[in-house]
């Protein structure tokens, strides 16, 4: 997680998620982060808040390959269905 520093306005890396390290976030940014001192580890997310996500955010939660998967099998369903109709 991000904060901005209020007096230089720069991104500043305040927490990590559980699991991640430094050098996993550092290799996804294009640019020399900074680093809070201390650096905190983020609370795991609650039941109700995974569950809100998954409701919400369905093709970020499952990862975006498996929502693909999901969605043209989805898809194919409902032609096949339409064309039993027909």
């Amino acid at each position: 997680m991000f904060r901005f520093d209020p007096v230089t306005k720069e991104m500043v890396l305040a927490s990590l998620h559980p699991g991640r390290s430094f050098e996993e976030v550092a290799s996804e940014i294009p640019w020399e982060i900074r680093v809070a001192r201390p650096l905190e580890t983020t609370a795991a997310p609650t039941q109700k808040e995974i569950d809100i996500i998954r409701r919400l955010a369905t093709d970020i939660s499952m990862g975006r390959s498996l929502y693909a998967e999901v969605l043209a099998a989805r898809v194919l369903s409902i032609l096949a269905r339409s064309q039993r109709k027909t």
